[in-house]
């Protein structure tokens, strides 16, 4: 009995310590002293969620083509509550009171696909730096020219 806790207890030690004084998180894996990120997260411990770094309020200016977009404008990206480690909301998308789900990923990707509500697609990135995400993204238009814009989001 005392061999088998003492097996469980270095076991235990060994597979916490594997990735040196770091502990992998949010059911990431230690693989040659790294630790592989589940899908949503990111870090040296998988502490962070993808959407993190994109949350807050936007002061946002576009150019629209082939007509004129609403600028400037804010929109807020908060974390969507169904899947929060790689889905954000954004509010007043385009200056055009329209929210929209977006999927973000590890390389400060955003990326938005059409739905049954929307005809928007749209793809940019977040600069962690300069706090500065920008985006393209298409409208389609029933019957029309589809309008395409380019969109810088700085946040406040």
């Amino acid at each position: 009995m005392t061999l088998g806790i003492f097996s469980a207890v270095v076991y235990s030690s060994c597979s916490k310590t594997k990735c040196g004084s770091v502990v992998c998180q949010n059911g990431s894996v230690c693989e040659s002293n790294k630790c592989v990120c589940a899908t949503g997260y990111s870090g040296s411990d998988c502490g962070t969620q993808w959407s993190t770094a994109f949350l807050g309020s936007y002061t946002c200016t576009q150019s629209c083509s082939p007509i004129a977009g609403a600028s400037p404008y804010t929109s807020t990206i908060a974390t969507y509550a169904v899947s929060g480690q790689d889905s954000v909301s954004i509010s007043n998308f385009g200056g055009y009171s329209i929210n929209l789900v977006a999927g973000v990923d590890s390389n400060n990707t955003i990326y938005v696909s059409p739905t049954a509500t929307s005809n928007i697609t749209a793809k940019g990135t977040y600069n962690p730096t300069t706090k500065v995400l920008t985006m393209r993204y298409n409208i389609a238009v029933s019957g029309g020219t589809p309008v395409s814009c380019n969109v810088v989001m700085t946040k406040q």
